[in-house]
């Protein structure tokens, strides 16, 4: 149950793993706001967990507001309205992570990265899609910081062993999950990849637009392939790590940039 109370700016603390963001605060957003509340506006109550450790003592951890917390603070106001829920500094951590997604100064991916990287340290027994569900991104996001977190490919070679992963879903049944083995892309075999588009590339056409006299079923089906042969290609650069991931990378940028002169080009009519 949450009730709004005004609590004492003292009492309240501001532990920094309960910040979300990779700067935790914005100095020029934080002036905004101040002067947005010195023109009469008003902001919407922090969000505080408190701990009870006995009956005459709790502490009590700020979980979401940290910029109009600090616009109450520069103002010496001695309270500041919040909403008040029951739970541990673990409890307030978790909620964090979910803050900012729709309203207040927008996270960037670095703060989205942050809020992924501190659920899978946390909540380890969670499945990637309930993390991206309670972060408010993307599950394929979640997966991708999940594997540079562990330093695995998405696809592991075929001696790895592949014991099944029990994660928790959002409905708090626990599941098994296995990947298959396969083979890990190597970097010869992508820079095949980029040959082969730069090939498909070389093309007859100048730009977006089949060019006069050009036959559109045969400009379709060479522009297809190299598209389908870029989307193998950045998939199998995320799939790499260290030296090979920064081959591969430089690679996919040398297609992408002879893909996009051939499409600058003025069209010939």
């Amino acid at each position: 149950m949450s009730d709004i109370v005004h609590l004492p700016l003292r009492k309240i603390i501001r532990d920094p793993r309960c910040q979300p963001r990779v700067t935790p605060l914005d100095a020029e957003h934080v002036e905004e706001m101040r002067e947005a509340k010195a023109n009469g506006d008003t902001f919407p109550p922090v969000v505080v967990y408190e701990e009870k450790h006995s009956p005459t003592r709790s502490d009590y951890y700020l979980s979401e507001g940290f910029h109009r917390f600090e616009v109450f603070d520069l103002d010496c106001e001695g309270e500041i309205p919040c909403i008040l829920r029951e739970g541990t500094l673990e409890d307030a951590i978790v909620n964090a992570m979910a803050s900012n997604a729709a309203h207040g100064l927008k996270r960037t991916r670095g703060d989205l990265k942050k809020a992924i990287e501190t659920m899978l340290s946390m909540c380890s027994d969670w499945s990637d899609r309930r993390i991206a569900e309670h972060c408010r991104c993307s599950f394929s996001y979640v997966s991708l910081v999940h594997r540079e977190r562990d330093g695995v490919c998405d696809t592991a070679h075929p001696d790895e062993s592949h014991a099944p992963v029990v994660k928790k879903g959002k409905d708090g049944v626990e599941r098994e999950y296995t990947k298959p083995a396969k083979e890990a892309p190597k970097v010869k075999e992508f820079k095949e990849v980029v040959r082969e588009a730069e090939e498909a590339a070389k093309v007859k056409h100048e730009g977006p637009a089949a060019p006069v006299g050009f036959d559109i079923k045969e400009w379709s089906r060479s522009f297809g392939t190299v598209v389908r042969l870029m989307a193998v290609a950045a998939n199998r650069a995320a799939m790499m790590n260290g030296p090979e991931h920064r081959a591969a990378m430089l690679a996919a940028d040398t297609v992408q940039k002879f893909i996009t002169q051939t499409l600058s080009k003025p069209q010939k009519g």
